[in-house]
């Protein structure tokens, strides 16, 4: 696993399936829109806002289905995951 798949696993622990996986992606990015900037204060994430400006989305695209191929974690909906109890295992190392 790296950094990066940590950082996703620890922020939709946060979001606990609230939204979608894209709405991680933008706080990556550091898209300023107005949606981003509520999500990172109301699910305390405002310290990854912009930590991966560079990132493309089919490499974040990669990161979460190697997240769910592993078993880390389960689709809720269509474009909404949640971790799975291996996750959870895996963030309290």
């Amino acid at each position: 696993m790296t950094f990066l798949h940590a950082i996703v696993l620890v922020q939709l622990q946060r979001i606990e399936g609230a939204r979608t996986v894209y709405s991680i992606y933008h706080l990556l990015k550091g898209k300023k829109s107005s949606q981003t900037i509520q999500d990172a204060h109301l699910f305390n994430l405002g310290v990854f806002f912009q930590t991966f400006p560079n990132l493309q989305r089919n490499v974040f695209d990669e990161i979460i289905h190697d997240l769910y191929q592993n078993g880390f974690i389960t689709q809720q909906d269509e474009l909404k995951f949640v971790l799975s109890e291996k996750g959870c295992q895996e963030l309290a190392v």
